[in-house]
């Protein structure tokens, strides 16, 4: 990142979507840290280990990104147009990818440990479902809507078109040892190949109910990355740009802490 990075020449070490939990949940991890865990229903969004992975992503990550706009579009087209030398993002961006600058141009890799520390993004998964009105086509219907979901869910041959035609990520155990031993027959296995690694190193994202209010430390963490360009934006280096920015993550983390709790009765 250091290499690569010239803002003068409009050139950044690393893009990505960064304003909010869900991005920013691998560092934290990789700390010790945590926004909620749903089985024990605790909160962990000012716990020292949490604080202690934001100011990290900080010092060491952020300082090397364009914050001018952090939305998605941009921080993907920086990569696309070969203004970042990193991007991080998840299988969705592939095509995107795949469409500005060729399958063979990019490689994905997992995130770094740092140290001994193991950053594990937040992971979700796809579900097939079939309703109620299925059955207003009868049993025989019913069974083939069933058939098709095991199909698309088990087969291997169903499952390789998804990965060669759609980027999925296979996670069937035959499946991804076949893309494994046939590395070199596709460009595309190399790139799902890289999201599979990441996938072993992932921690599932939670879906309890109080999530919906756990979600509202987006708005103190977001506070936090503000600090950080508005410093910038006075003309501060870069050091003390990101020095502002941590010395308000404590405070910041505090009160989203304070004020989630309060919402969900804890």
């Amino acid at each position: 990142m250091e290499q690569f990075y010239n803002p003068a020449e409009g050139k950044y070490g690393i893009s990505g979507q960064v304003a909010g939990m869900y991005h920013l949940n691998a560092w934290i991890i990789a700390f010790g840290g945590f926004f909620y865990d749903e089985v024990t229903k605790q909160l962990g969004i000012n716990s020292t280990n949490t604080k202690e992975g934001l100011k990290f992503f900080i010092k060491y990550v952020l300082r090397y990104m364009d914050v001018s706009d952090l939305g998605h579009d941009y921080q993907r087209r920086l990569f696309a147009e070969s203004r970042a030398s990193i991007y991080i993002s998840g299988p969705w961006d592939v095509s995107f990818v795949i469409r500005n600058i060729g399958l063979e141009n990019f490689i994905v890799i997992p995130y770094p440990k740092v140290d001994d520390r193991v950053p594990r993004p937040w992971s979700g998964f796809r579900n097939l479902y079939f309703s109620v009105m299925a059955e207003a086509g009868g049993v025989e219907r019913t069974y083939a809507n069933i058939l098709f979901i095991l199909y698309t869910a088990l087969s291997d041959e169903a499952l390789l078109k998804l990965v060669r035609e759609n980027g999925y990520v296979p996670v069937k155990m035959s499946v991804s040892e076949y893309v494994k031993t046939h590395i070199n027959e596709h460009l595309i296995y190399k790139v799902v190949l890289g999201f599979y690694e990441q996938v072993l190193a992932t921690v599932p994202m939670p879906k309890d109910a109080a999530m919906q209010k756990v979600w509202g430390a987006d708005t103190y963490i977001q506070a936090i990355l503000q600090e950080y360009s508005s410093a910038l934006g006075k003309g501060l280096s870069v050091s003390k740009a990101v020095e502002r920015a941590v010395a308000v993550v404590d405070e910041q983390l505090d009160n989203a802490q304070a004020k989630i709790l309060s919402s969900i009765g804890g």
